[in-house]
């Protein structure tokens, strides 16, 4: 028989308090079972929205983008998103 939801979050609590699990493990877990309460779209950045950067842009432009955004990571790609080089 499956297992509900609950039943796992318990057994995971066990596993904390008797030290197989650490907290950080069980909060993980937890999360990972709370992702369908979020729409995909909470997660995910619309492709028309994404700020990436062209291997071939000026690095002027580059730059400016780096500053203007903030981000930690950007994807570099070649003349569009379909042609991704890394990140």
């Amino acid at each position: 028989p499956a297992l509900t939801v609950e039943e796992i979050k318990g057994l995971i609590e066990q596993g904390t308090e008797s030290g197989i699990f650490e907290e950080t493990e069980q909060s993980m877990i937890e999360n990972v079972l709370r992702l369908d309460e979020r729409p995909v779209g909470a997660w995910m950045t619309p492709r028309t929205k994404i700020v990436w950067l062209d291997i071939d842009e000026p690095l002027e432009e580059i730059r400016r983008k780096v500053v203007e955004y903030h981000y930690s990571r950007f994807p570099v790609a070649k003349d569009d998103l379909d042609h991704i080089i890394g990140v």
